[in-house]
């Protein structure tokens, strides 16, 4: 029994299937919700990324779950051995690695970014008592613009990861 991999792979698992979960929630429901159900879909989302967490959860879901994909990797690789990086499945596994890497990447550089500039962005216009300024509409359009395609960036790339991880053992 090896508990060192299996703790990984619970880890790997666990925290991929909570991120790859939410990146499709968020994409495909929460950010089509909050746009059609302005102006109170934007205090939603407010609530829901910062005083709730899920940007932050997400952010460690994606960090745990690529952190236990490379520790897995490196040893079933044999540190990084060419042999077993070079066969089908190690191909299909470094592939799987590699976009996720990239969601990681997408996702707090761009999606966890934004979310957070939208929550301050609505956070201001609250603490001003009254609708937002033309500059103000004009930023929370390009910003929500900007979180729905990075948020369909990170889903394309996270199912992409999740079928060649998931279908790695047949190549």
């Amino acid at each position: 029994m090896d508990l060192y991999m299996i703790l990984l792979r619970a880890i790997h698992i666990l925290a991929g299937a909570f991120w790859f979960g939410g990146a499709a929630l968020l994409f495909r429901f929460l950010l089509p919700t909050v746009q059609a159900t302005a102006p109170a879909g934007p205090k939603f989302m407010q609530h829901l990324m910062t005083r709730e967490g899920l940007s932050a959860a997400l952010g460690i879901a994606g960090g745990l779950n690529v952190l236990a994909g490379l520790l897995m990797y490196w040893r079933v690789s044999g540190g990084l051995q060419l042999a077993w990086i070079t066969t089908g499945t190690g191909v299909a596994f470094t592939i799987g690695a590699v976009v996720a890497l990239a969601a990681l990447l997408l996702g707090a550089l761009g999606t966890g970014r934004t979310a957070n500039n939208l929550a301050a962005l609505g956070a201001s216009i609250e603490a001003a008592g009254g609708p937002p300024t033309q500059e103000q509409a004009a930023e929370l359009n390009s910003l929500n613009r900007a979180l729905v395609e990075f948020s369909k960036w990170n889903f394309v790339l996270l199912t992409i990861s999740l079928l060649a991880m998931a279908t790695a053992r047949y190549f």
